[in-house]
């Protein structure tokens, strides 16, 4: 899932981070959902953070200009997909409800399950913004999962358990 490429020292504790996603529309509503986990699992190490999705591709990342809300935190972890082939597949499932009697058929009731297959690689980045913009740690993220909630939690812990073993968070 991670692969690790740079780590290197804070002097101070992360008390406070601000994730900002770049992504397609399909690979948006997984960073919205993760984020979602990100920011419950974080508040639990009483650590703040936020999500920002800031656009679909590099470039229109870049003309937003309007980036001070970002100041505001001490660090931005930044999300950057990597592959250009996305694969959001979703899978719905139709059954019957049969009676335990099976003379009787189906009893009338139908249940429907949908299922998603999510497959993209990110570039995971975290920045300080003291000293200016400074790459303290990165990372590949693989995702090629069936998305639900247990995913984003396995996600958002592997973080967690990353930035302890680094000592930037408590």
């Amino acid at each position: 899932m991670f692969k690790g490429k740079k780590a290197d020292t804070l002097e101070t504790k992360l008390k406070d981070f601000i994730i900002l996603g770049v992504s397609s529309a399909g690979s948006q509503l997984f960073l919205d959902n993760l984020s979602d986990k990100m920011i419950k699992e974080f508040k639990r190490q009483h650590v703040n953070v936020e999500y920002r999705w800031i656009g679909k591709t590099v470039d229109q990342a870049r003309q937003d200009t309007n980036l001070n809300y970002a100041k505001k935190f001490s660090a931005v972890l930044l999300f950057l997909p990597s592959d250009k082939d996305t694969s959001f597949e979703v899978y719905t499932y139709r059954e019957f409800i049969y009676s335990p009697f099976p003379a009787y058929g189906p009893i009338g009731g139908r249940t429907y399950t949908a299922v998603a297959n999510y497959d993209e690689s990110y570039e995971v980045k975290l920045y300080t913004q003291t000293p200016a913009n400074k790459l303290i740690w990165a990372a590949t993220l693989k995702v090629d999962h069936m998305l639900n909630k247990r995913t984003y939690k396995i996600i958002a812990n592997s973080f967690i358990k990353r930035f302890r073993r680094y000592e930037y968070i408590e």
